[in-house]
């Protein structure tokens, strides 16, 4: 039977004009954990166990027609299923079917190499991440998938086919929710964004403003101003001196607040407080304070965690997606503008900041902010029926209503902080070390080069389907 059974492949090949070497055999199959990388020549191949393999460039069959997965298949960087004759010559395999329950992965990898004179400088030559994307890339005359096909963000998932039945297939492009970006605070001072993070513009230097309404309560609204301020994005940036710079100015209106009180001796108290304003009422905001490395430094590290819960369509789970951005301008005293590792230059970033995907020590071990009765800002300073916060007043303004009102007599209040001008100093001008920075986050690891003909079709992290005949219904 078995003779029978590869004289009928072999001349069922012939007829077909598929060329193959006397190395080829019938059927390839996998039963067990396979977990090194083979050499597989054959006709079909079958996998009912785990087949996991890593290879530098998407591991490939040669002079295959039909494959059939009903287990596990991970590869690194990915999997490549269409007919390789002997001659590297590709064309379309015959069937690729990946039975309910199955699972086939593109995994991307990453890896420190050298550069083309960008990245970092070690060693009298430049390193930068190399990435290898993830692919899965199927390539048949009938394609049936009930199973599960899987990338990353970096990754491409590619169908094509004449007859393409995805019917009760999940199919995943998955999202980042860890970086490998990083922050060198000693000598060269490099750092690298994690993945989906694009810079935009930075500064850090001395600034002189008044402290009047910074924070101010009008009628129960509550408003963080911070009037004008220079950043920049060019490489013409010198401290306070301003070629290239522009203005920007930032108002969050009835921000979430987090203070943290530290109560230094009986005349010395810290008082610090981050505003947050988050326009997606879906993404959760928390701070948590952090001890400076310096054991005399009384200020905390500040760190903030913006996350949210999001419902993995393929999977059926639930991802938690979070961002941190770490703020070290009163406790740490580094003040040096890190370079980028990827460029080599600018976009630079003040290590003030620093902004992760990752959960950071001083999240992960740091103190929850105060009671929650502490969130209005403006109480802080003025607390009316309240115990005293601060030693500190408040200046009140009775702002009379406008005209026309039938009550002449009623006022409505606004509170502002200055506390400067109500300890008695004769000016409320202070100096203060500022710091800003902005970015874009996506789900996109790269954003396309704007360049004439490049679109979305360019980005990494997507998925292709070419087909004449397709069915995608559940």
């Amino acid at each position: 039977m078995k003779k029978l059974f590869c004289l009928a492949v072999a001349l069922g090949l012939w007829a077909a004009g598929v060329r193959a070497g006397p190395t080829t055999i019938p059927l390839y199959i996998n039963y067990g954990t396979l977990t090194n990388s083979p050499q597989i020549d054959a006709y079909a191949f079958a996998n009912y166990g785990g087949f996991q393999v890593a290879t530098v460039l998407p591991f490939d069959f040669q002079n295959t027609l039909n494959f059939t997965n009903t287990g596990v298949m991970l590869g690194d960087p990915g999997f490549r299923f269409d007919h390789v004759d002997d001659n590297g010559n590709r064309s379309m395999a015959g069937t690729f079917v990946n039975t309910g329950g199955a699972t086939v992965t593109g995994s991307s990898t990453f890896s420190l190499g050298p550069t083309r004179g960008r990245g970092v400088p070690i060693g009298g030559q430049f390193l930068g991440f190399l990435t290898f994307p993830g692919e899965v890339r199927i390539n048949a005359t009938n394609v049936v998938s009930q199973g599960n096909i899987n990338s990353d963000y970096t990754g491409l998932i590619e169908i094509l086919g004449q007859n393409v039945d995805l019917r009760r297939s999940a199919l995943e492009i998955a999202p980042i929710i860890t970086g490998s970006g990083f922050e060198d605070l000693t000598k060269p001072w490099y750092y690298a964004p994690d993945e989906g993070v694009d810079d935009l513009y930075w500064a850090l230097g001395p600034e002189v403003r008044s402290s009047r309404r910074l924070v101010t309560e009008f009628n129960g609204t509550l408003t963080g101003t911070v009037s004008p301020y220079l950043v920049t994005n060019t490489m013409t940036w010198n401290g306070g001196n301003n070629p290239g710079g522009f203005g920007m100015s930032l108002q969050l209106q009835n921000p979430a607040s987090f203070v943290w009180t530290n109560q230094v001796d009986p005349t010395n108290l810290i008082v610090q407080v981050i505003l947050v304003s988050a326009a997606d009422t879906n993404l959760g905001v928390n701070v948590h304070f952090f001890p400076s490395s310096q054991p005399t430094n009384y200020f905390m590290t500040a760190a903030l965690q913006l996350g949210s819960y999001l419902t993995n369509a393929a999977g059926g789970g639930r991802d938690f997606l979070a961002l941190y951005l770490i703020d070290r301008i009163a406790s740490e005293t580094n003040a040096t503008l890190l370079t980028n590792a990827f460029t080599g230059d600018t976009p630079y970033r003040s290590p003030t900041f620093e902004f992760t995907r990752n959960l950071p020590t001083e999240y992960a071990f740091g103190s929850p902010p105060d009671s929650p009765s502490r969130t209005n800002i403006a109480r802080l300073v003025y607390n009316p029926g309240g115990g005293s916060i601060t030693n500190a007043s408040t200046n009140i303004v009775a702002v009379p209503p406008g005209q026309g009102s039938t009550n002449p007599t009623t006022y409505t209040i606004t509170i502002t902080t200055n506390i400067i001008m109500d300890l008695g100093y004769v000016t409320d001008v202070v100096t203060n070390l500022y710091a800003a920075y902005g970015a874009t986050v996506t789900n996109i690891p790269t954003a396309v080069p704007q360049v004439p003909g490049a679109s979305f079709t360019n980005a990494p992290g997507r998925m292709d389907i070419y087909a004449t005949n397709l069915n995608i219904a559940n």
